[in-house]
């Protein structure tokens, strides 16, 4: 297992994809930056407890695996990766998502369960171009209006909060809000299905 990465690695200027998973890595080194070409980027199930500001120079990344590490926040430079496509932080630390992450206009699926986020982005919905947000096992209180602005939104996953209302979103918008949470009833556009839904390792075409 890898304990650590070389610091040698911006020599790979070329390097398109990198999967680490699964190891002992507690830090990425900050010449990862230097790789401003790499689209995809699984760093999840390892010890990592800090993304540095570096990330925002990986501008081509599109895909970021995170999950199951320690990460305490995720770094504001996030917002300049413009071509994200799909991040998953589930499994970590984390108390809030950065405002900046809402400059990622190409995001479809973002995945932040069991983490202990109280709240989420107030401009979430400027990701205009989001299908699916799983939330399950967090402290979130409320959702931002802005989500009406996601014409695109199919899924929502939200067990296991401490919300009180829903937004009014589209009546096809799937919703999963069945435990622990104190709603008494769903907005009247919301869908009536609940369904499960769950977030894979997997390149989402445009």
């Amino acid at each position: 297992m890898l304990s650590f990465l070389p610091e040698t690695i911006e020599k790979s200027q070329k390097l398109k994809e990198l999967d680490v998973s699964n190891n002992q890595l507690t830090f990425l080194p900050e010449t990862l930056r230097k790789c401003m070409g790499i689209e995809y980027l699984d760093i999840s199930s390892n010890l990592i407890s800090t993304l540095s500001e570096g990330i925002g120079d990986c501008v081509a990344l599109q895909w970021l695996f995170a999950s199951n590490n320690r990460i305490a926040s995720l770094p504001e430079s996030i917002g300049k990766c413009i071509c994200l496509i799909q991040v998953d932080v589930s499994h970590n630390l984390l108390v809030s998502l950065p405002e900046t992450l809402c400059e990622c206009i190409e995001l479809q699926w973002l995945c932040a369960q069991h983490n202990q986020l109280s709240s989420i982005p107030e401009h979430l919905g400027h990701c205009v171009a989001l299908v699916g947000i799983l939330l399950g096992s967090n402290q979130i209180t409320s959702l931002p209006e802005s989500l009406k602005q996601c014409s695109l939104l199919e899924s929502i996953n939200l067990d296991n909060n401490c919300l009180s209302s829903l937004p009014e979103l589209r009546p096809d918008v799937d919703f999963v809000d069945s435990t622990e949470n104190s709603t008494t009833k769903r907005p009247v556009a919301a869908s009536q299905r609940l369904q499960s839904h769950s977030i894979s390792k997997k390149r989402f075409e445009n």
